[in-house]
């Protein structure tokens, strides 16, 4: 790694502790270089927005989420391999919620901000390649049952788990938010469920 990929991968490093303690919009540039100990003009070098510095945090995160949420035990079964992919979610919420307040914050910058969104879409679209190859393994051991449209099921299971927890994470507004991670492990148990083989 040259020193300026170094220097730019540290300072990506740098905002994402300040984004996921303090939230995208209340952290400014500025912020960023004070604590990375480089001048302004160096972040803007190295990212010339705000917005290309939250989306390269945004990727780093994600990618760093797969590394953890693939299983490397290749003796797992396809179902097993799902079943860690999705447990990640209720993991994630208990061990760092800042995540989903980031990935919160993140949705509505960059809606608020366009732009291209860079390597980051592909970073999120490769956890559908991990579910879809434990979907085809889960198929041929006999673990999974059949899904009629792989891509609806997918999206529709991930973006109810991630709105959850988005949710949960922000914090308790009504009385009734009061379960938090067990709702969250009780939407996983029927996304489970659903999609689990049972013998007849």
């Amino acid at each position: 790694m040259s020193i300026k990929e170094a220097k730019k991968n540290f300072i990506v490093d740098v905002a994402a502790g300040l984004y996921l303690s303090r939230g995208i919009f209340t952290v400014t540039i500025k912020d960023v270089a004070d604590e990375a100990g480089v001048g302004e003009a160096t972040v803007y070098r190295y990212f010339s927005t705000k917005r290309n510095l939250v989306v390269a945090v945004g990727e780093k995160l994600a990618t760093d989420v797969r590394k953890k949420s693939v299983d490397p035990i290749v003796e797992q079964t396809g179902y097993e391999k799902i079943r860690a992919f999705f447990m990640c979610f209720s993991d994630i919420y208990r061990s760092r919620p800042e995540l989903y307040r980031f990935v919160s914050d993140f949705d509505v910058f960059v809606q608020e901000e366009e732009g291209d969104l860079g390597d980051y879409e592909k970073s999120v679209f490769d956890f559908f390649l991990d579910f879809s190859s434990a979907y085809k393994q889960g198929r041929e051991d006999g673990t999974v049952r059949e899904i009629e449209n792989l891509d609806l099921y997918y999206l529709t299971t991930t973006h109810a788990l991630l709105g959850l927890c988005k949710k949960l994470a922000a914090g308790r507004i009504l009385s009734q938010d009061k379960y938090g991670a067990e709702e969250v492990e009780t939407l996983v148990d029927i996304v489970l469920t659903n999609i689990k083989q049972t013998r007849v």
